[in-house]
């Protein structure tokens, strides 16, 4: 099978694997190669599906393959017969791939003659517009195949957004605002309007996996380094992933084993140095293949700290992950990942932005100007008045803060994931076990002003488990998977705040120890099927348990450590519901897709701590929020002349039922004098929303020059009723219109560009890219009525300038510029609680420059 080669070029010689075949390469094949040299599978590979496979025979000589036997697509049957070898597989043409290295770059010479037959790639696609892939089904999929609404990140976007890690996200994938929420260390995921309770414990509305294992409640913030893909999947998803989540997920892949080495050293403003480097440490073909990762990020603080302490939101970061992947032979692999991951911060500041009493409809406005608290309010001194504090905090801006807490922000996020997988014909089961260790040391004055109006020291350290076995077979008519999801959630040692909120001698500070421990259980099934004529069903169901406790000490300050032995009676709230998929998708058409679906999610209930007197008795556990919405959506790939162009588009709507809000009751609510059983916050099911919306995206290239895209997302939330018990309306408004989603714009927009400007033998390549960023106006509060929490509509621009020396596909050099016009906008919110009375905000960064250099090798 075997062509002949140029024999200018003998060296440069390739193998074109030929074979007749109908199908579009999106269609499922299935095929039957056994373990042996991979010269040999690979032509077994195309004889039997039709795909062309373009390589040099020097590159696969003594490299051999595991094999297999499958009814799968293309891509993911090809990637499997390279397992192991070193080699990737890069899409060429309708039916056809190319071999290259994993760490080379793709030609930039002339092809060969035997090569010539075939479709050239367009150099600054990378990939073909319809042939990016994602794992939203759990299985590897075109994304213009997938019947969701999902956006897919590179790596090197979020290289080029830089910024906050995931924080960069909000640009990056429209539909997802990643803001803090009192900091930035932990922050807030919201999707579609749907995010977690403004406190309290309440389970998260978007779920972060990394390498498929969730992420714990306070440990969603990772550095984004040597990541292979990173995908928001916008909706409820509520069958296929570990945890049900009524907004959406956010999955997070590193780069495994085989994708070569690089290195990248970036140094900016605010003497930001930054250093990256991944290598692979064994040879291509061992039986255990291991990859090295390392970063390290150093940055001054942005904002100028005036009180004690250093400047803060600095950065100084480290992190290492090292990956084993076995690929033997036979029909067993495993993947094991370990990372680790610390930072030693002053944290993020919240500036102090604004004060209450408030409009006199705002529940509970204002009610911390009490003459209890009188040094704080209208004293006339700048030493205790917030008004003062305001006015000459304003006169300041955004870049500089007086506090009188030293800040500190120490995280560390240490993980193990063990991936199993075991493929024998149809069949493929994977297991996947994981465990995280976070742990957060922090002290924060939330409230941004000089006097101690609320303040919070913290030392949480939790271990999550988590355990999830899959089952999934593919035919000609259909796929299906099954499987089990198991998770643990427990304390590790002392678990301890200190608060310190308007503190008079009859309010001192207090210790609060509170151990919560969460186990849930679930198992799914799934199923699509080929109906003809282009259309496809599918339908899935998943039935979960959720338990969890919740024990809690508060005494008053200083305190000596309380253990969760000694903490008392913990309360306990158990919750399930049944969610699902139902949806229909049409194909009729080459890269287009139809579809239309209904899905279900369910957010787990919970108990609040401590144990509750009689009168609050009733409000001891809440119960599972859910949402089920409507999808309809339109993905389509084309081209006319030198322009080719992807679009997606969905269109939602969706009815959330028992919404878990976050209430705060003064201390003795109750009236029964007894401060151990006063809950400083506690969640209840109150009322029903409806959220729609649509999603608009496009992109599109222009022969090798020009690659432009567009995106945006309109959102509107509203609640429709409110159900809140007689004893607790003065807490929260009871009318649905005095309320409002947080944390989430009615509107955003992207506009991107990438235009080369210079490719030539001795000038190199050069690439101008410039990005703008469009925000709707966000409100960080809740009370439609509250003049603080809100932040205008606002733009971010970024800009800058990659550079290719000539001949050097392997080195690049980037200018980069981000918040291009120094905008100044609220990334989060901070403290805006009436009962504080000073209220702060979380702003987004200043423009920064930055110099990188990366390495391929």
């Amino acid at each position: 099978m075997r062509r002949p080669t140029s024999r200018a070029a003998p060296a440069l010689a390739a193998l074109a694997l030929l074979a007749q075949a109908s199908a579009a390469l999106a269609a499922p094949l299935g095929f039957d190669v056994p373990a042996g040299p991979l010269e040999g599978a690979l032509q077994a590979y195309a004889a039997q599906t039709g795909v062309d496979v373009l390589f040099a025979p020097q590159a696969v000589a003594g490299l051999r393959s595991p094999g297999g036997r499958a009814v799968s697509e293309p891509e993911e049957a090809l990637k499997r017969l390279l397992r192991g070898s070193g080699l990737t597989a890069r899409r060429i043409g309708p039916r056809a791939f190319a071999l290259t290295p994993a760490s080379a770059p793709p030609p930039a010479k002339a092809a060969a003659p035997s090569e010539r037959r075939l479709p050239a790639p367009r150099p600054e696609a990378g990939e073909p517009l319809d042939a990016v892939l994602v794992q939203a089904r759990r299985r590897e999929e075109r994304l213009i195949d997938v019947p969701a609404s999902v956006a897919a990140v590179s790596a090197a976007d979020l290289d080029r957004l830089g910024g906050d890690g995931t924080l960069a996200l909000r640009q990056a994938a429209l539909g997802l605002t990643a803001a803090g929420q009192v900091s930035v260390e932990t922050p807030t995921l919201v999707i579609r309007g749907q995010r977690r309770a403004t406190a309290g414990d309440s389970a998260l509305s978007v779920i972060t996996y990394v390498n498929e294992a969730p992420l714990p409640n306070n440990g969603s913030i990772l550095p984004s380094f040597d990541l292979s893909e990173v995908q928001i999947l916008r909706g409820p998803q509520g069958v296929l992933f570990g945890r049900n989540t009524t907004g959406g997920a956010l999955l997070i892949h590193t780069n495994e084993p085989g994708h070569g080495a690089h290195v990248r050293i970036a140094t900016g403003s605010y003497g930001l140095r930054e250093v990256e480097a991944a290598a692979d440490l064994t040879r291509a073909g061992a039986p255990v293949a291991v990859r090295l990762a390392a970063y390290g990020l150093k940055r001054d603080g942005v904002v100028e700290k005036l009180g004690v302490g250093g400047d803060l939101d600095d950065r100084d970061q480290a992190a290492v992950r090292l990956s084993l992947a076995w690929k033997p032979d036979g029909p067993l692999s495993a993947l094991l990942v370990l990372d680790g991951f610390r930072a030693w911060e002053t944290g993020s500041a919240a500036i102090l932005s604004g004060s209450y009493p408030n409009p006199p409809d705002v529940t509970g406005g204002g009610n911390g100007r009490t003459p209890e608290a009188a040094p704080y309010f209208d004293c006339g001194m700048a030493g205790c008045d917030i008004d003062i504090a305001l006015s000459r905090q304003r006169a300041r801006g955004t870049r500089a803060t007086d506090i009188d807490l030293p800040p500190r922000s120490d995280r560390r996020n240490d993980g193990a994931t063990l991936r199993l997988d075991w493929r024998d014909g149809g069949l493929n089961v994977r297991s996947v076990t994981a465990y995280r260790r976070s742990v957060l040391d922090s002290a924060l004055d939330s409230d941004g002003s000089p006097l101690p109006l609320n303040q919070i020291v913290r030392h949480i350290d939790l271990g999550q488990f988590t355990q999830e076995v899959r089952a999934s077979g593919a035919g000609q008519d259909g796929a299906w998977q099954a499987g089990l999801f198991y998770m643990s959630t427990a304390p590790v040692g002392v678990q301890r705040t200190l608060w310190a909120s308007v503190v008079t001698p009859t309010n001192p500070a207090r210790v609060e120890f509170q151990y919560r421990r969460g186990e849930s259980l679930a198992g799914f099934i799934d199923a699509t099927r080929r109906l003809g004529a282009g259309f496809e069903l599918e339908a899935g169901l998943r039935y979960t348990r959720d338990v969890s406790s919740a024990c809690q000490v508060r005494v008053a300050a200083p305190a000596a450590d309380i253990s969760e032995a000694a903490c008392g009676e913990a309360g306990r709230a158990q919750s399930s519901a049944p969610t699902w998929t139902l949806g229909l998708t049409w194909r009729g058409k080459q890269n287009l897709t139809l579809y239309a679906v209904t899905r279900r999610g369910y957010r787990a209930g919970g108990v609040n701590a401590p144990n509750f007197g009689p009168l609050l008795e009733a409000y001891q556990v809440y119960a599972p929020e859910s949402l089920t919405d409507v999808e309809l959506g339109l993905k389509w790939a084309g081209g006319a002349g030198d322009w080719r162009h992807r679009v997606d588009a969905a269109l939602f709507r969706g009815w959330s039922r028992d919404i878990q809000r976050a209430l705060f009751p003064a201390e003795n609510f109750d009236g029964d004098g007894v401060a151990a059983n006063d809950p400083p916050n506690l969640i209840i099911n109150a009322g029903s929303a409806t959220i729609s919306g649509l999603e608009l995206g496009w992109r599109g290239q222009w022969t090798q020059r020009l690659t432009l895209s567009a995106s945006a997302t309109l959102t509107q939330a509203r609640f429709t009723a409110l159900t809140v018990p007689a004893l607790l309306a003065g807490l929260t408004p009871t009318d649905p219109g005095s309320l409002r989603f947080s944390y989430s714009p009615p509107y955003t927009a992207r506009l991107t560009a990438d235009w080369r400007l210079v490719d030539h033998d001795r000038l190199g390549r050069w690439i101008l890219w410039g990005d703008l960023f469009q925000s709707g106006p966000v409100r960080y509060v809740e009370r439609a009525h509250d003049s603080n929490g809100m932040q205008k509509a606002f733009a971010v621009v970024g800009a800058g300038l990659t550079v290719q020396p000539p001949r050097r596909d392997d080195l690049t050099l980037t200018l980069a510029v981000r918040n291009l016009f120094d905008a100044v906008y609220a990334a989060g919110g901070g403290a805006i609680t009436p009962a504080v009375t000073a209220t702060s905000m979380i702003y987004g960064e200043p423009r920064t420059v930055e110099v990188a250099v990366r390495r391929r090798f």
